[in-house]
């Protein structure tokens, strides 16, 4: 199901949930607060925490909407090809232009989600993976309008429009770029760390950190391996609404909690991606979806394999970087 992710050796306990909601509710938490609320040592908390991030079953990592980043284009790629999915999704995965790899169960399908700084350079990557690919064709293309992504990421109501630097020097922007690059990386990572990878003040840094934050122009994410959780069946569930799309999308965001929702222009209007038990769960997810308000058909498509699920995206229009 992950071929590029370690073995998932353990499923989370009920102190390892405990502690994913702690750090959902504040990605740079210290370990004596995890302590104080699970009845352990802060050596103990230490250790586990690290065992969890080296092992790659939960990492914290920054999020910056795309439309912040640099990223004019994103759509929804649906490829089809006479060859092998699995090589090919590989090929995509390695691109830095794909965020999202995944091949279809039972189809020679690999759905993938691409970005650019603007329609022209993505329909360039896009022609530029079928002239490498020549069993390959595009199925379905659907652009994103609006992501909205894991609850811990999301804007809250009383978000305070960000405070523009006024003709910002190309030091500031800079700065700004490698520090939300560090930050997408390892939400997490020391003040002094950061400050060396940046090349400022740790002073400076922490300032950033906190101005960003509170205003909302970085969030956290708790990215979980679904194998941790004891959710290995990853899907899309692909859903055609009659009308208030956007207002439909927030309430499948906040009342079912998927892991993201992609806002589309197309005959799917709404893309979720969800993490489930088994068939049984994900029957019920589309039984849940399909008693919404304005829902009209709802179709579930299992992931054989993810290649890649990422975030990460190039935040200098000038100069994009591998996920």
């Amino acid at each position: 199901m992950f071929p590029t992710r370690p073995e998932c050796k353990r499923i989370a306990s009920a102190i390892d949930r405990s502690w994913l909601e702690i750090l959902r509710a504040d990605g740079r938490q210290i370990g004596r607060f995890f302590a104080e609320r699970s009845d352990v040592s802060d050596a103990t908390v230490s250790r586990r925490l690290s065992i969890m991030k080296e092992s790659s079953l939960v990492d914290v990592r920054g999020y910056l909407s795309p439309f912040d980043a640099g990223v004019g284009a994103i759509s929804m790629v649906r490829f089809k090809t006479a060859t092998s999915p699995d090589q090919f999704a590989t090929a995509l995965a390695g691109l830095s232009c794909c965020y999202r790899v995944a091949t279809i169960f039972g189809q020679s399908l690999v759905v993938a989600l691409m970005a650019g700084e603007c329609d022209l350079s993505l329909l360039a990557n896009v022609d530029s993976i079928l002239g490498d690919h020549p069993s390959v064709s595009i199925e379905n293309a659907c652009p994103v309008l609006r992501i909205i992504p894991p609850r811990e990421a999301r804007q809250p109501a009383n978000h305070r429009k960000t405070i523009e630097l006024d003709r910002p020097t190309d030091r500031q922007r800079l700065i700004q770029a490698r520090l939300i690059q560090a930050i997408q990386k390892d939400f997490r990572a020391t003040v002094a760390s950061i400050a060396t990878t940046v090349g400022v003040s740790a002073p400076s840094v922490a300032a950033l950190i906190a101005r960003m934050t509170e205003q909302g122009e970085i969030r956290h994410i708790v990215d979980t391996d679904p194998r941790f959780l004891n959710r290995p069946l990853c899907a899309q569930l692909r859903i055609t609404v009659r009308k208030n799309i956007q207002t439909t999308a927030q309430a499948i965001a906040e009342q079912l909690d998927p892991d993201w929702v992609f806002l589309c222009l197309g005959h799917e209007h709404i893309v979720a991606e969800i993490a489930v038990h088994d068939e049984a769960e994900l029957l019920r997810w589309q039984h849940n979806v399909e008693r919404m308000p304005d829902v009209q058909f709802v179709t579930p498509e299992p992931f054989a394999a993810v290649y890649k699920r990422s975030f990460d995206w190039f935040f200098d229009s000038q100069n994009s970087h591998q996920s």
